[in-house]
């Protein structure tokens, strides 16, 4: 049987935890989740980490997404989430806002959950002068440019959507651990989330997170029409987070076994709901490159190929830009010696 909207005025809970061990920022709305029914209050967190990790998506596990000797030496900590979406790099200069409703007291369908709970979220951006809109469902984007990660899923009778306000990005540390097929491939990441994730910083806003905090609270509270009561967690809730924080960051849980096969390198990396990066095998005279592509809207912004010895063919990364990214064609092409050579790239 299809759910139905009810509404209501039961007031809302808005527990800010400030800064907080970087484990519970990621378990304690999994635990709201896990512990809510009908009668429990639909609920707004508002925290930041204590230090930086690493957060795997639901469908992801530590070897497809990173170097894992790497990261170890580096001593950057990872947990894994239960709800989908990429990886992110997290830390005390963001703002995390995290909403779990009761799925009977929102919308049916994603799209209008989304675009009520991150509401609030865009007003914010939007009153600190900033041209803030939401696209794509989820996508929150300051003059085209991703403004925060945002994600979104049920968790039995409850519905959470989460995202985040960037004071500053580290897209270096960001990329820096990531299994890839190609130094080309990590260059064009760091490029596209240096370009494409916009930040307070980058923007010349020099507001303290703290403020940020009180302004977005105050959207919320405007938002809903509904009483905003701060709160706190109860006991069963942070017991219940302490387990799952145990559990997120598990061995087990971050890498499950894969029947004895090798994680392969990323073939693929969304930066922003237009910008992927994309890797692609090719050939130039009859050699192996490695073709790394920084895809705009279906179309190539920028390439890095590296031949065998990972030396650039600068002259010929040119040849693809514009292109649509077709590498099945491309490499058609190639078998009837149509290669990147002299007359341009394949059709």
């Amino acid at each position: 049987m299809a759910r139905t909207h009810r509404t209501t005025s039961m007031p809302i809970r808005l527990v800010r935890l400030g800064r907080t061990h970087w484990r519970y920022t990621q378990s304690v709305y999994h635990a709201v989740a896990a512990c809510m029914d009908e009668s429990s209050p639909d609920t707004v967190i508002l925290c930041q980490p204590d230090r930086p990790y690493f957060c795997l998506g639901y469908h992801q596990h530590l070897a497809q997404m990173f170097d894992v000797a790497a990261l170890q030496r580096a001593g950057f900590s990872v947990i894994r989430r239960k709800i989908g979406g990429g990886t992110t790099y997290l830390d005390a200069r963001q703002l995390f806002y995290q909403f779990v409703f009761h799925q009977r007291r929102l919308p049916v369908h994603f799209d209008a959950i989304f675009q009520h709970l991150l509401s609030p979220a865009v007003a914010l951006l939007q009153s600190l002068g900033l041209n803030a809109a939401l696209r794509k469902i989820n996508e929150i984007e300051v003059d085209g440019r991703r403004m925060a990660g945002t994600g979104g899923g049920q968790f039995g009778q409850a519905c959470v959507v989460v995202g985040n306000v960037l004071a500053d990005f580290d897209a270096e540390t960001m990329v820096r651990f990531l299994h890839v097929p190609s130094p080309g491939f990590r260059e064009l990441a760091k490029q596209a989330m240096q370009e494409q994730i916009a930040t307070f910083r980058q923007l010349g806003l020099r507001l303290p997170l703290e403020d940020v905090e009180r302004l977005l609270a105050r959207h919320i509270r405007s938002h809903f029409g509904r009483p905003v009561i701060d709160g706190e967690l109860s006991a069963e809730e942070r017991h219940r987070a302490e387990e799952l924080a145990d559990k997120m960051t598990a061995p087990d849980y971050l890498m499950p076994p894969e029947n004895g096969r090798i994680a392969e390198p990323l073939r693929q990396l969304k930066i922003a709901a237009d910008d992927f990066i994309h890797f692609a095998p090719l050939q130039h005279q009859g050699r192996p490159v490695a073709g790394n592509f920084w895809v705009k809207r279906g179309t190539v912004y920028d390439a890095r190929l590296l031949d065998e010895r990972g030396l650039r063919l600068c002259e010929r990364e040119t040849d693809f830009i514009g292109l649509p990214f077709r590498p099945d064609e491309w490499r058609k092409a190639e078998a009837a010696d149509s290669v990147v050579d002299g007359a341009g790239a394949p059709a």
